[in-house]
């Protein structure tokens, strides 16, 4: 891994604020994570998931990518005019408010509710 990579492993039941900390170069990894709300008001790079379940992500920036491997009951807050430009689902569901038609998608046994 890279200085820019963050890996968060095995938290439950707590809020993540990263506020203006973040930038583009940044990624953060999420695993066997459950019951978090993360919020993120910057612009990062990736987002990845694997084995979480209950997650609530809110974005006030454009996102370049997220990634969730065997995740359930995730739901994903965009702001008005703010876009993701990848999204790979991979055994796993999701809830998203708004979906952009031009961003990447690769969708592997999974499933995908709009609200």
């Amino acid at each position: 891994m890279n200085n820019n990579t963050i890996i968060i492993n095995s938290i439950e039941n707590n809020l993540f604020n990263f506020k203006n900390l973040l930038n583009n170069k940044n990624t953060i990894i999420w695993k066997n994570c459950d019951n978090l709300q993360i919020i993120i008001k910057s612009k990062i790079n990736k987002l990845v998931f694997y084995k979480c379940s209950n997650i609530i992500l809110q974005f006030n920036e454009a996102i370049i990518g997220l990634e969730f491997d065997n995740c359930n009951n995730i739901t994903i807050k965009l702001i008005k005019n703010k876009r993701l430009n990848s999204l790979q689902l991979f055994k796993s569901t999701i809830n998203i408010n708004k979906f952009n038609k031009k961003t990447f998608l690769l969708l592997e046994k999974s499933k995908i509710n709009m609200s």
